[in-house]
């Protein structure tokens, strides 16, 4: 009777040491917006698995026959170009402010009519053609292409990775100690203790840091296209023509992504911040273009 009490404390104690190791990694701050993030994914880690990614997407697209090459038509030429130009400057004034290498890019367009575009770790873009319906000029590709950088320069991938592993670990810590608490089978109430868990986290934290995630790409994404010398009004212009040509739902509980007038509210908010580096005449020029 001893020997298996102290073999239940061994195993809640192991439990609780698998959980806290997660969380002894040294926490980060995100360069602009000052928010604290735990990350225990390496950044060369992280930029590795986003070189395969992209590489895996572009081979299936090409497979497809989906991949949009640069020379096949003048309007492909043109967005590519388009997308060039941008990227030109928003790279340097990205590097800048973050404190990162965020000067090349690698991308490729989708023919596609979704209005989408993704980043991933490494500085790499997915682009779908869709999207060339309602960005129509440079200013209208800094804002959806700002906010795609933001989303690497603030790391939020390996953010997100870390939060998954925190999770798991949470659910591995929990799951030995019920077992050890009841000798190996915990009773059915147990277990749905454990679905609820594994809900609340969802619910309550990992998809919540998602949408953290969104607004803090939006208020750095604005910073980089006015460092870059981009109105960050047109943001402004562009999300609305954009929600106004959208169908998706506006219920944000469910979504990794804010509601479209959350979203939209919290842009008008960051204005004021980016006003001032718009405005700022001792901007590089080269990063501007001027």
């Amino acid at each position: 009777m001893i020997v298996a009490k102290r073999s239940r404390m061994l195993a809640i104690l192991l439990a609780t040491l698998m959980a806290g190791a997660f969380l002894l990694p040294a926490c980060a701050t995100v360069p602009l917006s000052g928010r604290s993030q735990i990350m225990i994914v390496g950044q060369e880690d992280e930029r590795a698995k986003g070189g395969r990614m992209y590489q895996y997407l572009y081979n299936q697209y090409r497979w497809r026959g989906l991949v949009i090459d640069r020379n096949s038509s003048w309007q492909a030429k043109r967005a590519y170009e388009t997308v060039d130009r941008v990227l030109a400057r928003l790279g340097p004034a990205a590097s800048q402010l973050m404190r990162r290498d965020l000067y090349s890019w690698r991308y490729f367009i989708v023919h596609s009519r979704v209005r989408n575009a993704g980043s991933l770790p490494g500085n790499h873009l997915v682009i779908y053609g869709g999207f060339f319906k309602v960005a129509q000029t440079e200013e209208d590709w800094a804002t959806v292409l700002g906010h795609e950088i933001a989303h690497i320069a603030a790391r939020h991938s390996g953010e997100r990775e870390s939060h998954g592993k925190l999770a798991e670990a949470a659910y591995l810590a929990a799951a030995l100690g019920l077992s050890a608490i009841y000798g190996g089978y915990p009773p059915p109430i147990a277990g749905h203790a454990m679905n609820g868990a594994q809900l609340l986290v969802q619910y309550g934290f990992l998809l919540p840091f998602s949408r953290t995630h969104e607004y803090e790409a939006d208020l750095i994404g604005l910073m980089i296209m006015a460092k870059a010398g981009y109105d960050p009004e047109d943001a402004i212009r562009f999300w609305k023509r954009y929600v106004s040509e959208s169908k998706r739902s506006d219920v944000d509980f469910f979504s990794t992504h804010p509601s479209n007038h959350a979203r939209l509210e919290a842009l008008k908010e960051n204005l004021p911040k980016a006003r001032p580096v718009y405005r700022d005449l001792s901007y590089d020029p080269r990063i501007a273009g001027k």
